[in-house]
């Protein structure tokens, strides 16, 4: 009887939504003077960090394109990055003036450096340049999201619950030897690139960054990051933040994302934690629920089952089939059940998403055939960060009618060699 139900019993299906647009990331190597990344394996194990989260990310960032923006007129504009050799002085991005930034792609100018940290990455600056025009202003800084800062009255706005860089810089520390492999990584004696390629690109992304313009800052209340999503990943308990900037090192293990030989539903901490956790382990660390919980409060636009996909398991209970289901915070499933693929219902209430891989129990028992579908649906939204004031953070307005404003590029210095 058993072969009869293993071999016959059960079909599958899943229902998922194709993302509408996906993010494309550009490195530039125009800053790279020292040549870090001529190394054998550094661009690949770079593009293997991106590639996740090009296929994670779906907002529909709109161009920043200084000729097309208003025919007729040529708007200007200068991009900016921190040079860690120079005591992170600003400078200008080189010869890229008027940079144009295509829709759904951010463009990030990568190098190695010999500093103190292991790596440094953030968003990159902006000069605004004549001629004034608030709408190019609003261009530039939020690229047609409306939750992003907006430039009105001559100030920017404050509360912001979306963040739309134009890019930004990532630099590796030139002074170490690296292992660059992304299938193993304690292939040699050297520090595990990829992941700390995935924490910068967190970075970037606005995970950690402390600006009046961030919606990052918005949730920082009282040393603990107060979005919706995370603090429901992080066991419903707001992460605490000892830099303001990365996760505690006591923070309870989150679970990684299926990525980089890593399964699903593994513990680890959180990715942007305060130390890179997977310098010297045998597995690398890769991106988890409470990161992705945490860029979906900050504003970013997620297709989560491009990362996970619902590919469930399946054993056979001794009384009922089980499937095993890879989960994520936010996200709610549903098994819908048919004995004879005529009409589906559901069975058994609803799946909570938690990052795990849960597993589902037939209700009905062990019969001669069953058809399931799971259907996943987004349930929670990122929570109005309005109400919210952080203490001690400065806020900052600028006049078109004093100065021509400006935003600071930004870089977080992570994991001290």
């Amino acid at each position: 009887m058993s072969n009869f139900f293993t071999s016959s019993f059960i079909a599958l299906s899943v229902f998922l939504i194709a993302p509408s647009s996906a993010l494309e990331i550009i490195f530039r190597y125009d800053l790279d003077t020292e040549g870090f990344f001529e190394q054998e394996g550094a661009t690949e194990a770079l593009e293997t960090a991106a590639e996740f989260f090009e296929n994670l990310i779906v907002d529909e960032l709109e161009a920043i394109d200084p000729a097309g923006f208003q025919p007729g007129t040529q708007f200007s504009w200068q991009p900016t990055y921190l040079e860690p050799n120079q005591s992170n002085q600003e400078l200008p991005a080189i010869s890229e003036t008027d940079l144009l930034v295509p829709a759904d792609t951010l463009i990030i100018f990568v190098g190695g450096r010999r500093i103190s940290a292991l790596a440094q990455g953030g968003p990159g600056g902006i000069e605004f340049l004549p001629p004034a025009n608030t709408g190019w202003f609003n261009q530039l800084i939020n690229r047609g999201e409306a939750g992003a800062t907006q430039f009105i009255n001559n100030s920017f706005t404050t509360g912001q619950t979306d963040f739309a860089p134009w890019g930004g810089t990532m630099f590796f520390n030139s002074n170490v030897t690296w292992n660059f492999s992304t299938t193993d990584p304690i292939a040699n004696s050297g520090i595990d690139f990829l992941s700390v390629a995935f924490h910068e690109l967190g970075h970037v992304l606005g995970l950690g960054i402390l600006s009046p313009t961030s919606s990052w800052q918005t949730l920082i209340e009282n040393g603990r990051f107060q979005g919706a999503l995370a603090s429901e990943s992080n066991q419903n308990s707001a992460p605490q933040l000892p830099d303001l900037i990365h996760w505690s090192t006591f923070l309870p293990d989150s679970r990684t994302l299926p990525v980089a030989g890593r399964q699903h539903g593994e513990a680890q901490h959180g990715m942007m934690r305060i130390l890179i956790s997977a310098l010297g382990a045998d597995q690398f660390a890769v991106p988890t629920d409470l990161d992705i919980a945490a860029l979906r409060d900050i504003g970013w636009e997620l297709e989560v089952n491009s990362v996970v996909p619902l590919e469930p398991g399946l054993n056979f209970g001794p009384s009922s089939p089980q499937l095993m289901i890879p989960t994520t915070t936010g996200i709610n499933y549903q098994v819908m059940r048919s004995e004879a693929l005529d009409s589906f219902t559901s069975s058994g209430p609803m799946i909570i998403g938690n990052g795990a891989v849960q597993t589902w129990d037939d209700p009905n028992g062990l019969i001669a055939r069953a058809f399931y579908t799971i259907v996943s649906q987004e349930t929670v939204s990122p929570v109005s960060v309005s109400r919210l004031s952080p203490k001690n953070l400065p806020e900052t307005a600028f006049s078109l009618k004093e100065n021509w404003p400006s935003l600071p590029a930004i870089q977080c210095q992570c994991g001290e060699h």
